[in-house]
This record gives structure tokens, C-alpha cells and sequence, in this order.
């Protein structure tokens, strides 16, 4: 790690220590999380888009992302619930929440649920997140259905939906409060710099299919939307520490507190060290890695309570172990050496929210991220600055108008390490601009709801894309909803395909490949036919079902181009736009509350690839035909709490990965409203298992872990 870096961080998470252990506080209200038995108020949704004008909204007062209700609206509300008489009261039935009444924005950038939804999309709620037991976002998504979640290495993950999983999957986007934490290398996302306190996470809504209309190029395959908790939410004090066999140690200080009666801030600190994975050559993979982590939020209301203005930012630095293979002259011709690699960088996000009236509400966002990464063969160093528009208008009784623009400039340079591998132009800058719109409206009734609009976009290597979408959602009783979607989404061609020239070790073969890239690629795109159906049979039980039947056409490969003589001899491959792909499937998950005290989750999904080109043609093996996941969790006497996590993922022929069937379990205990302490094993059915082989490193196989955790709050 930077030695500055660390004693900053380092000083930053003394300081904060010191400050929370001598301003003893009491959890108010709006602390997160809520005493047992109580509910966390809404969280002020910091995303895109800020307003929740819908009639059909089973909350019919609810407010814009980061929006407050106007005095006249509360007290009008206020008032009409005082005017009532005791007889009235007593005929006022309350909903009990299910599953169809989730919060999500993501779908159609304005505020709805999940049982109002046109998409294939799915919350992990702050219950589910505390009851997993887990300590990095990842783990968090295996609860996501059909999404393809595989440990590459004790750092690295591939994460995909609906297929073309890699270590660098570049077809799903990932988004942490409104910034786009996609890169511009490889694409795809580097999850360890992804370092969250998990308690702070509101929730994670993720689309499955594309979202390109709304969120624009690379959201192909899917969208993961990361929402952190508004400040006045993180209020007093919270210390995490824990540690076990694989997770060493990982633990964070954040204190929360207020200026004035409109202004509410919070800062955290965070430390994690990770054990390696298992290779079965060498025992140890030699992945090991720390890393530590800070920022700060600070969200703002103004005096009327129209404009909200929101201000965070954070910082890490870490060293992570590396074994990756590197071409030798002699044999065995690949040599996979010890390497110690760095990652730091920041980011700073603001964002401007104004409710013009009811039927108008505007933000303004913009941020800054800085990317510095030290790998073996390179150095990456991206900084990005993007800015963004948005604004919701209610029209004609109840249609909804979203539209939106967006500009975004990226400047790289990647010093190769002896000329290997090396990009051509070394740095660059370049940006892209878009602009979309989206019309809610009703269709000829109001049970039936028509959703249409297309984003534009122009980008630095490809030129002019278009992305446009017509959604329709039918209501046919407010527990069925029927919906289907027609969608065109691009995938933009990244800068090692467009500049990169890459040697890579032929294993125990003497033979060398160059891949060369080549700046006249088109982007990859898709049409893709959806169908869903929701059904909350009771309070009790919901399920849900989604099909889709997809398209791929100018995907992006390497055929081979030529042979150079020589020793090694290296044969020549070029990207081009050479591959086409269909895939089928469908995704079926549910939650049924068993008793007051049994909650089970869970889901199953099928996938079918067909890839052409580059020499292939056939089932392609990279992604799972068939994986599950349940979620069992009992609430037990004397205040525990009892979570069992089985999963199963198919085997991947192309990678050589066999079928596994594993699981996760969790025992916790909250005494009091201070207290939570648990236990947490993971991958407990084998002593190791392997669930992805990535093309830069050894093999990693996952270990079974044990960690303890306890968290303190007041």
C-alpha cells in the first residue's frame, strides 16, 4: 500500500475511533438499523431520478428520490387522517408490506415497486443484506436470480446475467449511487475497489435484461444499482469488527451526526485483509489481499424543503498478491512469478435535487473518479469526469415525460512494463454524449400501461448509437401483473480492443498469441423479446416468473490473421465484429413466509447459448444452464437469529469447472439495540470448490470460511 495513502487512512480511522468512543450517543429514530422489532424509516433514494408523481403508488404521498414532502402536503395529509371520527378509523385497513411493494427506480427512472415494474428486476433489501452474513457486495448478489456469480481468484469476481460471464463481464452495468464504476480497459468492473460498509448499503435493485434506455451503453445483459443510506440515516455512532479463517480481519468505524436542523452528515472508515484461495498444484493460489478505505456523506435540505443537495466521496489504497502467467523463451514457455500489485484512487460525487411543483422535479449530478492501479504488466490510470440531467414531468392527468442528458470524459494512460502489453496511443482522452427520453402512459385504460423512449448517444471510437425500448405492463388485478419488453442495447468496444497489442504465454505449449487490436470495431448489439408475470398470492407467498429470448449480433473476437515464424512462433489474432449468439431461458424466483417466525426465499433459473463465430458454433460453456439459490431464516427465542444458504451452479464445460453444490449459514444474536454479534461459515459443504478459471492467473479455488462479527451502535 501507498505509505501516504495508509497513514492518512490510518490517521482518518484513529481520529475516528477516538471521536466515536468519547461522544457516547443514543440510536435515534432514523439510526440504522432499527431496534428489533422496529422498521427503518424510507431512505431517501440518492439516484437518478427524483420524483414519485404516480396515482397508482400503493403510498400515494411518497416523494421523489431525494425529494421531502412540502409542508402543505404533510399537513393536508396530517389533517385528513386527524378529521377522521373512531368508526372511521377503525374501517381504515393497513397493507402489510410484501415483496410486489419493494421500492425500485431503477426500471423506469422514476419511483414505483417492484410489482409495478416492466422489467425482470429484483431488490436485496437492508434485511436481506444483514441476514446474509456478508461482508462484500458480491456475495451479496448471489441472491440475485439467474445472475451468475463466480469467485475468480480472493479478490476478483465474474459477475454476469442471462450469460457471457467472464472475469471482466462488459455487457452488465454497475452503478454506485448514480456513478458509473463500469471501466473503460477491459470493461466489465473491478469489484475490490468496490469497498462498502455493508450497513450502509439501503438496498441493491438489479435488473435482469437490458436497461439501456434509461442507463445507455453496457447495459446489455443487465444493471446493478448499488444505494447507499442518506446520512440522516446513519446517525450516532457504529463500530464492526471481525475476522476469521478467509476473511482475516474486516472491520469499520463510521460516526454520524447533524448540522443545523437541515444538514446531516456521516464518515466511515473501513480495513479488510483476505487469506488466499487453494490451488491444487501449489496449495496456496497466492491471492492474498488488504486494502483500506474511507469517505464521507453530507446531505443537505433546503428551507422549503424543495432542494436537496447531496456531497460524498471516498478514498482507498491496497496490495493484493498476484500470480499471473508471463511468456519465457525456454520451457515451460509460460512462468507464473510472485508479484505484489497496488490499487488506489477516490471518487467525489454532488448532486442538486428541485421540486418545482408536483409535477416537476429536476437534478443535476456530476462526479469525479480517479482509477491508479499497478498490475504486473501495466500500470492503469483512468480518471473520469461525467456530468448529468434529469428531469420527471407529469402530464395529461397521468402520463409521466423522463428525459435526460449526460456527458462524460475519460482520460487514460497505461504505462507498459517491457513493452508488455502495450496500447497505441499509451494515453488518451476521449468522451461521450447522450441524451434519452421515456413517456409513461396509460393504453387505452388505466390497468394498461405503455412504455416507449430510446436513448442516443454518440461515442468517441463507434460514433452514433441509438438504444430505444416499448415496454407494456398490465395490471390485471392489483396482486397480477403481466408485462413484456422489446429492447435494442449496445456494448461499446473497449480501449485494449480498440488500441490494445497483448502476448500472451501459450501455457506449456511453445507458442505465443498477439492479440492485436483494431480501431474500426463496431459496438456489439442485441435485441432482446421479454415476458413476465407477478402474482402475490397472499401476505404470505409472491412469486415470479421471467422469459426472454435474446439476440447478439457484431460480438467482438479474435480470429487468427496470421503465423510469424520464429521462437516461440506466435500466431496473430485481431478483435473484429465476427460473432453472432442467441440465448433462451427463464428465471423463476419467490418468497413465502411459512409462519411469523420462518421466511424462505428462492430461486431457479435455465439458460440455453447458441455462439457462432470464430470458429465456434455451438452450446457455448462459459455460463451455467441451470442454477439455484434458497434463502431459509428463522427468528428464534431469546432474540436469535438462524439463516441457512444453500446454492447450486451447473457446471462450465468450456472452463473445466464441475457442478458444486455448497452453502452458507448464520447464527446471530441482537440483545438490545446496541448489540449484534454473529457467526457466519461459508462454502461449508466442501473444503474447497472451484467456480471460475480466469485467463490472467492460477487457478483459485474458493475455502470454506468461518468469520465472527460483532457490531456495536449508539
Amino acid at each position: 500500500m501507498n505509505p501516504s495513502a495508509r497513514k492518512l487512512l490510518s490517521l482518518t480511522f484513529a481520529s475516528l475511533l477516538a471521536l466515536v468512543l468519547s461522544h457516547g450517543r443514543t440510536v435515534r429514530a432514523g439510526d440504522d438499523p432499527a431496534p428489533a422489532g422496529q422498521q427503518s424509516p424510507p431512505a431517501l433514494d440518492n439516484l437518478s431520478v427524483v420524483a414519485d408523481f404516480k396515482a397508482e403508488t400503493k403510498a400515494p404521498n411518497a416523494q421523489a428520490p431525494g425529494a421531502v414532502a412540502s409542508e402543505p402536503q404533510k399537513a393536508a395529509t396530517d389533517k385528513s387522517i386527524l378529521d377522521l371520527d373512531i368508526d372511521q378509523l377503525g374501517k381504515v385497513q393497513a397493507k402489510v408490506p410484501t415483496a410486489f411493494d419493494t421500492e425500485v427506480t431503477t426500471v423506469t427512472a422514476t419511483k414505483s415497486s417492484v410489482g409495478q415494474s416492466p422489467a425482470a428486476v429484483f431488490v436485496i433489501t437492508p434485511e436481506m443484506i444483514r441476514r446474509s452474513g456478508a461482508v462484500e457486495v458480491p456475495e451479496l448478489l448471489r441472491m440475485v436470480p439467474g445472475l451468475q456469480v463466480a469467485k475468480v481468484t480472493s479478490s476478483q469476481w465474474a459477475i454476469s446475467s442471462r450469460g457471457f460471464n467472464s472475469e471482466f463481464a462488459n455487457s452488465l452495468l454497475v452503478l454506485v449511487d448514480g456513478r458509473v464504476v463500469y471501466n473503460s480497459l477491459f470493461g466489465g468492473v473491478f469489484w475490490d475497489t468496490q469497498d462498502l460498509v455493508i450497513q450502509d448499503v439501503d438496498r441493491i435493485e438489479v435488473i435482469r435484461g437490458p436497461g439501456a434506455t434509461i442507463w445507455g451503453a453496457n447495459a446489455v445483459n443487465g444493471v446493478i444499482n448499488i444505494i447507499t443510506k442518506d446520512s440522516s440515516q446513519t446517525q450516532g455512532a457504529q463500530v464492526v469488527a471481525g475476522g476469521g479463517s478467509q476473511n482475516k480481519t474486516n472491520s469499520s468505524v463510521r460516526y454520524g451526526g447533524a448540522i443545523g436542523d437541515n444538514t446531516t452528515y456521516r464518515l466511515w472508515v473501513k480495513e479488510q485483509d483476505n487469506a488466499a484461495g487453494f490451488n491444487p498444484v501449489q496449495g496456496s493460489a497466492n491471492d492474498a489481499w488488504t486494502q483500506m478505505s474511507g469517505g464521507f456523506r453530507v446531505d443537505s435540505q433546503g428551507a422549503q424543503k424543495i432542494d436537496l443537495v447531496t456531497l460524498q466521496g471516498q478514498l482507498y489504497s491496497g496490495n493484493e498478491e498476484f500470480q499471473g502467467p508471463v511468456p519465457s523463451m525456454a520451457p515451460p514457455f509460460t512462468i507464473y512469478p510472485d508479484v505484489l500489485t497496488h490499487e488506489g484512487g477516490g471518487n467525489i460525487l454532488g448532486r442538486w435535487t428541485h421540486v418545482v411543483d408536483d409535477n416537476d422535479t429536476f437534478f443535476v449530478q456530476t462526479y469525479f473518479d480517479k482509477m491508479d492501479r499497478t498490475e504486473p504488466y501495466f500500470d492503469i490510470k483512468i480518471n473520469t469526469f461525467d456530468l448529468e440531467f434529469q428531469q420527471n414531468i407529469k402530464h395529461d392527468g397521468n402520463h409521466m415525460f423522463t428525459w435526460g442528458a449526460d456527458y462524460r470524459l475519460i482520460s487514460d494512460d497505461y504505462p507498459s512494463v517491457d513493452g508488455f502489453p502495450s496500447l497505441d496511443p499509451q494515453a488518451l482522452t476521449y468522451s461521450q454524449a447522450s441524451a434519452f427520453f421515456q413517456e409513461e402512459m396509460p393504453l387505452f385504460r388505466d390497468d394498461l400501461k405503455f412504455y416507449i423512449g430510446s436513448k442516443f448517444m454518440y461515442y468517441f471510437f463507434t460514433g452514433f448509437e441509438y438504444q430505444p425500448s416499448a415496454r407494456l405492463l398490465w395490471a390485471i388485478d392489483d396482486k397480477q401483473v403481466l408485462w413484456g419488453a422489446v429492447s435494442r442495447a449496445v456494448r461499446t468496444p473497449v480501449r485494449i480492443e480498440e488500441n490494445g497489442d497483448w502476448i500472451v504465454g501459450g501455457g506449456q505449449s511453445p507458442v505465443y498469441e498477439l492479440l492485436q487490436g483494431q480501431n474500426t470495431l463496431q459496438s456489439e448489439d442485441l435485441l432482446s423479446f421479454e415476458l413476465g408475470y407477478r402474482r402475490e398470492v397472499n401476505d404470505r407467498l409472491s412469486f415470479e416468473f421471467a422469459t426472454f429470448c435474446n439476440r447478439y449480433d457484431n460480438l467482438i473476437n479474435n480470429p487468427v490473421i496470421a503465423i510469424e515464424p520464429g521462437l516461440p512462433p506466435i500466431v496473430v489474432t485481431q478483435y473484429g465484429n465476427i460473432g453472432s449468439a442467441q440465448t433462451t431461458g427463464f428465471e423463476i424466483n419467490g418468497t413465502w413466509k411459512v409462519t411469523d417466525k420462518w421466511k424462505l426465499q428462492g430461486w431457479y433459473s435455465f439458460l440455453y447459448m447458441h455462439v457462432q463465430g470464430n470458429g465456434e458454433d455451438g452450446v457455448s460453456g462459459d455460463s451455467p444452464k441451470s442454477q439455484a439459490y434458497l434463502m431459509s431464516s428463522w427468528d428464534l427465542p431469546f432474540n436469535l437469529e438462524a439463516d441457512l444458504m444453500p446454492r447450486f451452479v451447473q457446471q462450465l464445460p468450456d472452463l473445466n469447472v464441475p457442478s458444486y453444490t455448497t452453502m452458507d449459514a448464520r447464527l446471530g444474536w441482537r440483545p438490545n439495540d446496541h448489540w449484534e454479534c454473529s457467526i457466519v461459515g461459508q462454502n461449508l459443504l466442501q473444503a474447497h470448490h472451484l467456480e471460475f478459471v480466469g485467463p490472467f492467473t492460477v487457478m483459485s479455488e474458493v475455502n470454506r470460511g468461518v468469520y465472527a462479527q460483532v457490531v456495536f451502535r449508539y
